[in-house]
C-alpha cells in the first residue's frame, strides 16, 4: 500500500516519532496514524525499530495529544534515572503492602523504587535474617503480563547460583500484591555512581568487568539471557566490595529470546544491542555482551556510548553510529582495554566475543 496525498510527510512522521515539540504531537497526526496502516508502516521504517506495542498503546490513548511524548519521556527516564526513582504510591497502597509483609517481616523500610514496584529492607522473622523484599506495584498486580514477568524474574535469577548475582530466597506469587524475597545488598547502583559524577579507577573497572562477565557466563550456562544489563541493574555491594547483577525481569531463555509478536522493544535503548532493536531478529546471549560493553564504556567515559536527545535518535545511534573510541574519550584507558570494549560494541553479533 502506498501513501496517499492525505498521509503524513516524512518530516511529520519523524517529528511524531521523536516527540521533540513543547506542545506534544499534533492531535490530527495522532488521529491519522490511528487509522492509516501505510503511515504506521512508514513510521516503523523511518525509525527502524518503532515500538509496535507503543503504537497500540497510543491508539488506545489517541484522544490525548501528549501520548506520544509520554512514551518518549518514560523510556528516556528508564535510560537515565537511578533505581530509587519511581511512581508516586498512595498511602492506601503502601498500607496494603505493609499489611501483606507483616505476616513474616518486621522493621520494613523502603530502600528503592522502580517502574514495576518497590523494594523494602526487612528482617525475616522465620529465619531471623536481613533481606530485601521486592513488591509488585498494586497497580500492576491485576495485569497477567506484569505478574508473569515478575514471577519470571524470580525464577530466572533463582536458577543462577553465582557470587555476583543477587540471590533469590523465595517468591510469594499468590498474595496481593506478589513479592520476591531476595538477598539484601548494602549499597547502591552503578547508575547512582554515574549520576554523582564518580568514575571508578581503571583497576576497579577491570575488576567489575570480570565479575559481570562471570555472572553473565553463569546466566548463559543456565540458558538465561538477561536482556537488560545496564548500570541501574548493577549494585555495588559496599560490604563485599563487588558488583551484583540483579533485576532479571526481562530475562528469557535463549531458545525463546525473539521479541514478542507485537515487536516490542524490551530494555533500555542506550544499552541495548542493535539486534534487540529490530523486532524481526532473534536475540541471544551475545546481546548481553554488547550491553556489558556499553556499561564498561559508561564507567570509563562517564556516559553511555550512545547519547541521543530523543528515543529515535538513540535508537539510530545504536543501530548505525560508531561510538567514539573509548581511549579517545578517556586517554587514561589503555589501548588493550579500549579494544576489548569496542569489540563488545560491534554492531554484528558474530564480530563480538562469542561467550562471556
Amino acid at each position: 500500500m502506498t501513501a496517499s496525498s492525505d498521509c503524513l510527510s516524512d518530516t511529520e512522521l519523524d517529528a511524531l516519532a521523536s516527540s521533540n515539540t513543547d506542545q506534544g504531537p499534533d492531535p490530527q497526526w495522532v488521529a491519522h496514524l490511528d487509522t492509516c496502516t501505510a503511515c504506521q508502516r512508514r513510521l516503523a521504517q523511518l525509525s527502524s525499530a518503532f515500538l509496535a506495542a507503543d503504537v497500540t498503546e497510543l491508539k488506545e490513548q489517541s484522544s490525548k495529544a501528549s501520548a506520544l511524548r509520554e512514551v518518549e519521556q518514560r523510556l528516556k527516564r528508564d535510560r537515565s534515572e537511578p533505581v530509587t526513582a519511581g511512581p508516586q504510591w498512595s498511602e492506601a497502597e503502601l498500607a496494603n503492602i505493609r499489611a501483606v509483609l507483616q505476616s513474616d517481616f518486621d522493621a520494613v523500610e523502603p530502600i528503592g523504587r522502580g517502574g514495576m514496584g518497590i523494594v523494602y529492607r526487612a528482617r525475616q522473622q522465620s529465619l531471623q535474617r536481613l533481606v530485601a523484599v521486592k513488591v509488585l506495584s498494586p497497580r500492576l498486580a491485576d495485569e497477567a503480563s506484569a505478574r508473569e514477568r515478575f514471577v519470571r524474574e524470580a525464577r530466572s535469577a533463582a536458577a543462577i547460583k553465582h557470587s555476583n548475582v543477587v540471590a533469590i530466597h523465595a517468591i510469594s506469587a499468590d498474595t496481593f500484591p506478589p513479592y520476591i524475597v531476595m538477598e539484601y545488598i548494602r549499597g547502591h547502583s552503578l547508575q547512582e555512581e554515574l549520576d554523582a559524577g564518580r568514575k571508578p579507577t581503571l583497576e576497579n573497572v577491570i575488576r567489575m568487568g570480570r565479575q559481570l562477565a562471570s555472572a553473565l557466563a553463569a546466566a548463559h550456562k543456565q540458558g538465561v539471557v538477561h536482556r537488560d544489563v545496564k548500570p541501574g541493574n548493577i549494585l555495588l555491594d559496599l560490604d563485599a566490595k563487588k558488583v551484583m547483577l540483579g533485576d532479571f525481569g526481562l530475562a528469557i531463555g535463549q531458545h525463546h529470546s525473539r521479541l514478542t509478536h507485537s515487536g516490542t522493544i524490551v530494555g533500555t535503548p542506550a544499552f541495548l544491542a542493535p539486534e534487540a532493536l529490530q523486532p524481526e531478529l532473534t536475540v541471544d546471549h551475545r546481546a548481553d555482551l554488547f550491553s556489558l560493553g556499553a556499561v564498561l564504556y559508561a564507567l570509563c567515559a562517564g556516559q553511555s556510548p550512545f547519547q541521543g536527545d530523543s528515543l529515535l535518535a538513540t535508537i539510530r545511534q545504536v543501530s548505525a553510529a560508531e561510538p567514539r573510541q573509548l581511549n579517545a574519550c578517556n586517554p587514561e584507558v589503555p589501548a588493550w582495554l579500549s579494544e576489548v570494549v569496542m569489540k563488545l560494541l560491534a554492531k554484528e553479533p558474530q564480530h563480538r566475543y562469542q561467550s562471556a
